[in-house]
């Protein structure tokens, strides 16, 4: 069954019974000069993300049904935000038309509502709440996407007791930050080495002490929480992982201008050396990286692993075998350099 959005006028149980919020979009890593005020201006056009418009106090009760998991659309054309209520109630389904505002409206109880936003959008988060939004791991990396959640999810000052009767205009932050950590591959060329096209890179979990017991997980696909941005235990998780650069492949040919691969992966823990890691160049599998734990050792030196938000970026040198010249961790993630999904 359809319904109107909530920018389409409906009865109220008062006078002055709705208000409009006024949403502020960011990237909570860009510098303060950078982030767009209301436009959004950071996000690449046509990105999304989900709002949760929850009765006050819940994750699992809607304010209003066809406002539990709006889709929010950015236009670079219009320099503007729009957003698409939840039409259809047994699957989530959108409406067709946009509305320019979220509008509240009062309820018959008087609740507040509290607002909760993740990205990119997806559909199936309709069924499951901001507390699992379900996500997946692509195996080919343009299709892979960008998980964020909004820092202001679980502050109780921000986003959080909106009153639709209290008139006036209301405001609600959205300020993302990342999921998942990003691994940035970066290849250069011995002089008078020949060139090389990636395919794929292979991951692979191992136990080196053969006990059994592994503390890496390679998550395929599980659901995330959109207020702390944790990744919920019970996702599908895999003993190895191969990912594909079809169908743009990068060329590694130079000794000064370095070819660099992105993937992104769900953060995990580290211990043991048990991260292998494979290329696959001109149709050939190269010697193995074991990646130890050293490399990732937290600044407490005594956990170490892959964490949300953080850059990795790991420095090689091929000349038939692949030299490893160190890492570099930095929060540094720009739109550009990555052929995935972004919102």
């Amino acid at each position: 069954m359809l319904f109107l959005p909530a920018c389409t006028r409906e009865p109220v149980t008062r006078p002055g019974g709705e208000a409009v919020v006024r949403i502020l979009p960011s990237l909570a890593e860009m510098p303060a000069a950078t982030k767009g005020p209301v436009t959004g201006t950071v996000f690449p056009d046509n990105g999304t993300y989900g709002i949760f418009v929850c009765e006050r106090g819940s994750t699992t009760t809607a304010h209003k049904p066809n406002s539990w998991n709006i889709r929010a659309r950015y236009s670079n054309d219009t320099d503007s935000w729009n957003y698409y209520y939840a039409g259809d109630f047994s699957t989530g389904a959108t409406t067709a038309a946009s509305c320019e505002n979220i509008t509240l409206t009062v309820r018959e109880d008087g609740a507040a509502a509290d607002l909760y936003a993740y990205a990119p959008y997806t559909q199936n988060a309709f069924l499951s709440g901001p507390d699992a939004i379900p996500f997946t791991i692509a195996g080919r990396v343009n299709d892979q996407a960008d998980l964020m959640y909004a820092v202001e999810n679980p502050d109780p000052a921000a986003n959080t007791d909106l009153d639709p009767g209290s008139g006036g205009e209301l405001t609600a932050r959205f300020s993302f930050r990342h999921v998942l950590s990003l691994l940035a591959f970066q290849f250069r060329l011995v002089n008078g080495a020949s060139s090389y096209s990636l395919t794929d890179i292979g991951i692979t979990l191992r136990d080196p002490d053969a006990d059994g017991v592994t503390t890496a997980r390679l998550y395929t696909s599980g659901t995330f929480n959109a207020l702390t941005g944790a990744v919920n235990p019970g996702g599908t998780v895999s003993d190895s992982m191969n990912i594909s650069f079809s169908p743009y492949y990068p060329t590694v040919n130079s000794a000064d201008r370095p070819a660099t691969a992105y993937l992104l992966l769900v953060p995990t823990e580290v211990d043991d050396d048990e991260l292998v890691f494979t290329f696959t160049m001109n149709g050939q599998t190269l010697q193995p990286f074991v990646l130890r734990r050293a490399h990732l050792l937290h600044d407490d030196g005594v956990t170490s692993g892959f964490q949300p938000g953080c850059k990795y970026t790991f420095h090689f040198t091929l000349d038939n075998y692949v030299c490893f010249d160190g890492i570099t961790v930095s929060r540094d993630w720009t739109a550009e350099i990555l052929g995935t999904e972004e919102i």
